[in-house]
């Protein structure tokens, strides 16, 4: 006999030894087929809303110290050169919306839910269902250290306060912001186009997230990029409070040495109103210099205040991203037919161990 027909008889014994241990087979995979419908059904039915954008506003070159402070206080280091002066290039947008200060700022914000207005960490936290599996798993994480904590509480107390974020944000804003940091998207498509994804329980929720999350980028965006512009502003600001007493006080000097000496035609005194009225001239030139330039500022920083351009708006989705029920099933039947051919498999092999153990004791 060939080594094609062993293998030919080797396969045909597979066979049938599988179809001798089909109800043991079929046992299995309707247990893990159970399992998988159970956890279809048991997980959480989420909305995923999308916004499309495009940047408008243009690159201004110079490095800025401004954009790298506003961006440290988000815990974002932009490393290479992602961006330049007071422009943000749209590769840091995600590292944007990711970080713990921009995802709690938007779990801080309030929407109308249920007749009410509330924080969407607070409907999260009280209001949406958590799943049975999350649960159980959540619990069983966290079962060694509760148990760690009960046998060393202050150790573990310290251990906790160690921890930055948990220090910030407390245990339960930690547990949030991750919560939330999946269930935001931000992809950049080969022609600029920026996606926003919003994942929500709640449809209209989902929308109404993405039009505040894109809102709170815009802002940011914007803040970051007129910082210099509203220092500059700021110190023009104070300037032409002080010129314009500044200006007033010379007005009025010159206007009181020239009242004063209205008939008199001495070149002394003329010398005096002349010296006055220049001084007048030049606080006059200074702080109309000023002006224009408090003007041109305010002008600049108004050119700036649209930072996107919305391609399409956020919508309310009609129809749940998740759960891919029929896909958990699939996979946890394929899951539970591969499992029970090992299964019998290795309890073959263990039988004929056992007996080939027994057989050499007698």
């Amino acid at each position: 006999m060939d080594i094609t027909d062993q293998k030919e008889i080797s396969i045909i014994d597979v066979f049938r030894f599988l179809f001798e241990q089909r109800r043991k087979l079929a046992l299995i995979v309707f247990v893990f087929m159970s399992m998988g419908l159970f956890v279809s059904l048991d997980a959480e039915v989420l909305y995923t809303s999308y916004s499309k954008v495009i940047i408008k506003g243009e690159d201004i070159p110079g490095p800025s110290s401004a954009l790298l402070s506003k961006l440290s206080g988000f815990g974002i280091d932009l490393g290479s050169s992602t961006s330049s002066g007071n422009y943000i290039s749209p590769m840091v947008y995600g590292d944007i919306i990711r970080s713990n200060q921009f995802i709690w700022g938007l779990g801080e914000k309030t929407f109308l839910i249920g007749g009410e207005h509330q924080a969407y960490k607070s409907y999260l936290d009280n209001e949406v269902r958590k799943p049975l599996m999350i649960t159980v798993l959540n619990f069983l994480k966290s079962f060694p250290s509760r148990v760690y904590k009960l046998i060393k509480s202050t150790e573990t107390t310290v251990q906790e306060n160690d921890d930055p974020m948990i220090q910030v944000y407390g245990l339960e804003g930690e547990k949030f912001i991750e919560n939330l940091r999946d269930k935001i998207s931000l992809t950049i498509e080969e022609n600029g186009t920026i996606i926003i994804g919003i994942t929500s329980p709640n449809p209209r929720l989902a929308a109404e997230i993405n039009k505040e999350c894109l809102l709170y980028l815009e802002t940011f965006i914007y803040d970051v990029r007129v910082q210099d512009l509203k220092s500059k502003l700021n110190y023009l600001e104070t300037e032409l409070a002080r010129m314009k007493k500044q200006l007033e006080a010379s007005q009025l000097k010159y206007t009181k040495i020239k009242d004063r000496h209205i008939d008199v035609s001495s070149t002394f005194i003329q010398t005096e109103i002349d010296r006055v009225k220049k001084e007048y001239d030049l606080n006059f030139q200074i702080y109309s210099s000023f002006l224009q330039q408090f003007e041109e500022t305010k002008i600049e920083m108004s050119a700036n205040t649209a930072v996107f351009k919305i391609l399409e708006p956020a919508k309310i989705p009609a129809e749940k991203s998740e759960p891919g029920r029929t896909l958990i099933v699939l996979a946890f039947t394929m899951v539970g037919f591969v499992l029970a051919i090992v299964y019998t498999y290795l309890e073959k092999f263990i039988k004929e161990i056992w007996v080939t153990i027994k057989n050499n004791e007698i």
